[in-house]
């Protein structure tokens, strides 16, 4: 997590980097320096409405590949030290993790403020030559049309990889 550029995960900023940052106190081990998160359970409730935003239900509706089932007790027998437990936990994860960016590129074009990876990693880029996707960093992009804020109308530079739009230089004021 101290080398990502980028952290993705469901439910992630409210349970994940929670818990993470609580064993890391316990264990007496020093606090990590975060990069920016997107959390596709806060940008499911944003941006969707769906009978249910769980990780489980939303891979299911968009068709991702499924994550496996829990059987109940096991995170907490995991965390208290069970073997057996802990493998079962290790399974899940995995599943989760193949959901869980599936689902996120599925959502991706949607998540209307995702962190821009050219600022990131730190890629030089112009508004007036936009070169590469901000949502994906993919250089499938094209000037196509224009975004319209409540103050200014940029050009729009959608991405053919992943669907973003990317805005470009500032045509004019409103």
């Amino acid at each position: 997590m101290s080398q990502a550029d980028l952290i993705v995960g469901h439910n992630s900023d409210s349970f994940d980097i929670k818990k993470i940052s609580y064993k890391f106190i316990k264990y007496g081990l020093e606090p990590l320096d975060l990069c920016p998160t997107v959390d596709t359970l806060k940008s499911a409730k944003k941006y969707f409405k769906s009978s249910s935003n769980s990780l489980f239900n939303l891979a299911k509706e968009f068709d991702v590949p499924m994550k496996i089932e829990l059987p109940p007790g096991t995170m907490h027998k995991a965390d208290n030290g069970c073997e057996k437990s802990l493998k079962k936990l290790v399974a899940y994860n995995k599943g989760d993790i193949t959901a869980g960016a599936s689902l996120y590129f599925k959502m991706l074009p949607y998540i209307k403020n995702h962190p821009n990876l050219n600022k990131i990693l730190g890629e030089k880029q112009s508004p007036k030559k936009i070169t590469k996707c901000g949502s994906c960093g993919s250089r499938r992009i094209k000037k196509d049309g224009n975004i319209y804020t409540n103050n200014a109308r940029y050009e729009r530079y959608p991405c053919l990889t992943c669907g973003s739009s990317t805005r470009g230089k500032k045509i004019s004021n409103k």
